[in-house]
This record gives structure tokens, C-alpha cells and sequence, in this order.
């Protein structure tokens, strides 16, 4: 049987998560029970197993994770070098978004890459102030010390057309080394549109790079029209803050680590989906939501653009998102939902598990594997 690892720096109910969900249930399906070494313990493994389509057969294994300031992105890219004894007990594994530095040249190893660690501090707000600045300093530094030990070997896989540019500024690769596969958001349960609630409903993890709180200060610009903020709270301080904002407004809801069922039903109901994150990777939310048929008002930027190609429904200020929500809880957008679902069927669930089953294929059948 194939010895299979998986890398990633924690799981849980994200985005990120529900795309690996998708690997396990592939590769049990070929009789594969992968390793997944992570920084998790069996809480958000709990969670993780919560958000997967099948019962999954996997072993976790817990690494100690930084405590110190600041300890997120650190985390990711000390990890390769944290498992990099371990890994010769495998004979495949799958890097998620981690450090691309201090993995083995031998290692047969598919790299699946939702950002670079080295763009984060150009593309995150936060970085521009101290302490993130030094820490963003320092970052570059350190990584730039271990790109010249390095190899850039593997399978590359980006989550993004978005996500590839910026890899081709980072890595001394070309275009046809980096395949883009878009996360399997879900796309088979399509609904056209209807009756809505005039509402206005987002969904990501709170966290300050989502922005929950502009959304809470949009929502006060509109007392009559009700804000629901779905999201997991893995980074609980920020969650507190939005708390706290929202305690005055009757409009706006928090709505922390909802079940899916849940979810579904806010997506059915409410008119507009919103985000604000700056070049977010992908969007997966953003697929979802259109699929349940509601008109999404996101920033243009990133793989939102991707994800809707009418720039009528991206904004760039809070002043255009605001005069966006309004339009679009009047229904001006309403015309633009057929081609949107449309569009947003290529990022569906059924055509990610083609396309990494078509790649399983080809690293599994490589001469060396244990099944080739």
C-alpha cells in the first residue's frame, strides 16, 4: 500500500480543510489511509471530519506548534523542517500551503499551494503596521537565506490563476510547471433566483485579513436590512472585537461556528452575499453563495475576480460597497445571476476531484511508487 503523508499547519472547518477532505475521501477510495501532520489536535479533527461529504480513514498525527507572537505564518514555514525526518516514511506527500524550503530533493512530493509565504506581507494589510511590519522584514530574510539551499522540485499545483502569478514572482518556475486547480466548492445544488429576504449575509473565518468589522460599519448604513456574519472563530480575539462592534446594532448578527445545514439556509435567503478580504486566494464562499443564488458584492481583487467577472458587482472603497449593497438589495443585479451561475460551475466539487484524480494517476504510476 502506498504510504501516503499530508502536510498542512492545521485543519479544521475552513476552506482550505474542505479541500482536503476531498483528497482523503480520493485516496480512500483508492485504498489509501494518508498521515495528515499537522499542528491540530483531535478537537479540530473533529471539527475537520464534520465538514467531509464520507466517513473518512486517515491517521493525525500532532506536532507542537510556536506559542510566540505572530506564531501563524511562522508556523507554516517552520513546518517542513519540523517534519522533515518523518517524511521518509512515506512514499508520496502533499504539501498544503506550507514553506516551500527544507523538504528533501528525493522526496516525491506534490506542492499544493494556496498562497506564497513570501508575498503575504505585500498583500495583507496588517503588515504595513508595526509589529507585522519587522515581522514581515524579517520573514524575507530568513526566507531568502533558505532559497539558496533549496530545491523547487515536485508537482506545483495553485489554487488560482491569482495565486500562479504570484508564485511566478516568488519561485524560479515557468507557467507550465504550475497547474492551477480551483478548490471543490459546492455547485450541484443550484438555485435560481426567487423571493428573497432583503438581507445581507458573509461567510469566512473572523479574522482582521476578512474584514468583519468594515462589514459591521457598512451594516450601521443600513438599520433596516438584517447582516448576518457566519464564520468559524479559530482566531477567537478578533471574533471578540467584531462582538463588541455588533453589540449596539440590532441589524447585525454573528453567527460563529455554524453547521453546514445552517449555512445552506442563510445562503438560500438572503439577497446579497458579501466580502471584503483584499485579494483573497480564490473564494470559495463567494462560488457557494452565487450557487445558492445570491448576487455577491466582493472586492476587486485577487481570485475574486475570477470568481465574478462582472466588475459592476466588485467594489474598491467602502463608499462603492455600499452604494453596491443597496443597488443590489433593490434587485439592479438580479438580471446577472444566470450567467453567474453559469460561470461559477467550473470551480464546482466534481471537476476538482477529476482533475486531482487525473494527477493522483500520473504521480501514483510513476516508476518508483509503491503501486507502479
Amino acid at each position: 500500500m502506498t504510504r501516503f503523508g499530508v502536510i498542512q499547519d492545521y485543519i479544521g472547518r475552513d476552506g482550505r480543510s474542505k479541500t482536503l477532505t476531498f483528497l482523503v475521501e480520493l485516496l480512500n477510495r483508492r485504498g489509501i489511509v494518508p498521515t495528515i501532520l499537522t499542528f491540530s489536535g483531535p478537537a479540530d479533527a473533529a471539527d475537520f471530519r464534520s465538514i467531509a461529504r464520507s466517513e473518512l480513514e486517515l491517521d493525525l498525527v500532532t506536532l507542537p506548534p510556536t506559542r510566540i507572537h505572530l506564531g501563524h505564518v511562522y508556523n507554516q514555514l517552520r513546518l517542513p523542517f519540523l517534519v522533515r525526518d518523518r517524511l521518509e516514511a512515506f512514499d508520496i506527500v502533499f504539501a498544503c500551503d506550507t514553506g516551500v524550503y527544507g523538504y528533501p530533493g528525493p522526496l516525491e512530493l506534490i506542492r499544493f499551494v494556496c498562497f506564497p509565504i513570501e508575498q503575504v506581507p505585500r498583500y495583507e494589510e496588517r503588515y504595513r503596521r508595526l509589529p507585522y511590519r519587522v515581522w514581515g522584514m524579517g520573514l524575507g530574510l530568513v526566507q531568502r537565506r533558505l532559497r539558496r539551499r533549496s530545491s523547487f522540485h515536485g508537482t506545483w499545483i495553485a489554487i488560482s490563476e491569482f495565486t500562479r502569478e504570484a508564485m511566478l514572482e516568488t519561485y524560479p518556475l515557468s507557467r507550465d510547471q504550475i497547474a492551477v486547480l480551483y478548490p471543490p466548492a459546492s455547485t450541484d445544488h443550484v438555485v435560481p433566483s426567487m423571493a428573497r429576504e432583503r438581507a445581507v449575509v458573509s461567510l469566512a473565518r473572523f479574522n482582521e485579513d476578512k474584514h468583519q468589522l468594515e462589514q459591521i460599519e457598512l451594516a450601521r448604513s443600513f438599520p433596516d436590512i438584517p447582516f448576518y456574519l457566519a464564520g468559524s472563530t479559530r482566531f477567537s480575539g478578533y471574533y471578540e472585537r467584531c462582538r463588541e462592534a455588533a453589540a449596539a446594532l440590532e441589524n447585525v448578527e454573528l453567527l460563529p461556528n455554524i453547521d453546514s445545514h445552517r449555512v445552506e439556509t442563510l445562503l438560500q435567503r438572503a439577497k446579497v452575499f458579501l466580502h471584503t478580504k483584499r485579494y483573497e486566494h480564490f473564494g470559495m464562499s463567494t462560488v457557494e453563495a452565487v450557487t445558492r443564488g445570491c448576487i455577491p458584492v466582493v472586492h476587486d481583487s485577487g481570485g475574486q475576480r475570477e470568481v465574478v467577472p462582472f466588475p459592476e458587482l466588485r467594489f474598491a472603497t467602502l463608499e462603492e460597497a455600499s452604494k453596491l449593497l443597496a443597488r443590489a438589495l433593490d434587485g439592479q443585479f438580479d438580471h446577472l445571476l444566470p450567467e453567474l451561475q453559469a460561470h461559477v460551475r467550473r470551480f464546482g466539487a466534481d471537476e476538482f476531484c477529476r482533475q486531482l484524480d487525473s494527477l493522483l494517476d500520473g504521480v501514483l504510476g510513476r516508476p518508483g511508487s509503491a503501486t507502479s
